[in-house]
């Protein structure tokens, strides 16, 4: 916000930004005076949409904490328009190293050996997640197209999934013999798994 509009203000109600630009902040407060949650919502009324930004960030008692980040298109006419992710997105996985349940959301795939297996196992089956797992597996020989690919889609999956790179044949055959032959993950492959 301050980058973009040279300022950045974080009191409740609405701010006029610039001529396109509106930002309204919402907070709810505790019995006790302390915040519990905020909402932050940046309205941009474009010649070709109305783009809007939502974050919305809530603090719990038990200290966890959630965070949502929208974006919202509306367009002026029948030019369809895709959002993109918004690059606040991997800023804010970057910085705040959010968790979900046993998995930690991350930038980049973690890297699973055979030794590791388990834990990721643990991780599939933990009842407290709430967000998929994606796991692929590494080709048998390097394939340059493959990284790219499945580059882009761990970056556009950041903090919205928790990611997982079997590195070698003996972790992808570790993980079929967990997980069974119907759940397997072959080399140059992906699955991605609900919540339990």
């Amino acid at each position: 916000m301050t980058r973009k509009f040279g300022s950045a203000p974080l009191t409740s109600g609405h701010h006029h930004l610039d001529q396109m630009s509106v930002l309204t902040n919402h907070a709810a407060y505790l019995a006790d005076g302390a915040e519990h949650a905020i909402r932050l919502q940046l309205r941009e009324d474009k010649p070709d949409a109305t783009w809007r930004n939502t974050i919305t960030a809530v603090a719990f008692e038990d200290s966890s904490a959630l965070l949502s980040v929208s974006l919202e298109v509306f367009p002026n006419d029948d030019t369809p328009l895709i959002p993109v992710r918004p690059g606040l997105v991997q800023d804010l996985v970057r910085d705040l190293k959010p968790i979900d349940g046993l998995a930690p959301l991350t930038l980049d795939a973690q890297s699973v050996s055979a030794e590791g297996v388990d834990a990721l196992i643990d991780v599939l089956c933990d009842p407290a997640r709430h967000m998929p797992v994606i796991v692929a597996a590494r080709p048998l020989r390097p394939d340059p197209l493959w990284k790219e690919r499945m580059a882009k889609a761990m970056r556009d999956c950041a903090g919205a999934a928790a990611l997982y790179l079997l590195v070698a044949t003996e972790a992808v055959d570790a993980f079929r013999a967990a997980i069974g032959e119907y759940h397997r993950v072959a080399p140059g492959a992906g699955s991605r798994s609900r919540p339990p």
